[in-house]
C-alpha cells in the first residue's frame, strides 16, 4: 500500500507517512479534524529517531520546494493536560522521552499555551495557545497487507 495522496512522505522501515500541510493554517482542533479526513492524525512523535526522520527528511522536503524556510510552525498532536503533563491526543500516552524542545521551552506563557508547534526552520518545539492558527503535520499509518 501506499500514502493517502500523493504530495506525502513515506517512511518505508515503519510504513508511516507524514503530510505537512503549509496552505492552510488553522486552530489545533480544525487541524486535527482535517488529518481525520485523510484516516490521519496530527503527528505523534514516538521517539528521538522519528523525529530526526522527519527533520532530516521531510522538513528538508518542503523548505527546497519553496525556495527555504520561511519561519513556518506547524502543529503536532502533543497537548498538555490537566495535571500538566505532555499527551498524545492520538493515544492519550504521556510523551515518553524528552522531546526536541526549543530553548526555554515549554515555557507556557501566560498558562495559556497547551499545544505544541514544531518550527520549519529548526525542528525544535514550541507550546503555544491551541487557538492560534497555524500550519500541520499529519500522520498516516499504512495498515498491514
Amino acid at each position: 500500500m501506499e500514502c493517502p495522496r500523493p504530495e506525502w512522505k513515506q517512511r518505508r522501515e515503519t510504513n508511516t507517512c507524514y503530510w505537512f500541510e503549509d496552505g492552510d493554517r488553522l486552530p489545533q482542533y480544525k487541524a486535527d479534524e482535517r488529518c481525520r479526513r485523510y484516516d490521519g492524525k496530527l503527528v505523534k512523535i514516538d521517539d528521538a529517531e522519528e523525529c530526526d526522520w522527519i527533520n532530516g527528511n521531510v522538513i528538508p522536503d518542503l523548505s527546497s520546494q519553496i525556495g527555504g524556510g520561511n519561519g513556518r510552525s506547524f502543529y503536532m498532536g502533543l497537548k498538555r493536560d490537566g495535571a500538566d503533563q505532555w499527551r498524545w491526543e492520538l493515544d492519550n500516552t504521556i510523551i515518553s522521552w524528552p522531546g526536541n524542545w526549543d530553548a526555554g521551552e515549554p515555557n507556557n506563557h501566560r498558562n495559556k499555551e497547551n499545544c505544541v508547534i514544531i518550527y520549519e526552520s529548526t525542528g525544535k518545539w514550541n507550546d503555544v495557545m491551541c487557538g492560534d492558527s497555524f500550519h500541520y503535520v499529519c500522520e498516516y499509518q499504512i495498515p498491514p497487507q
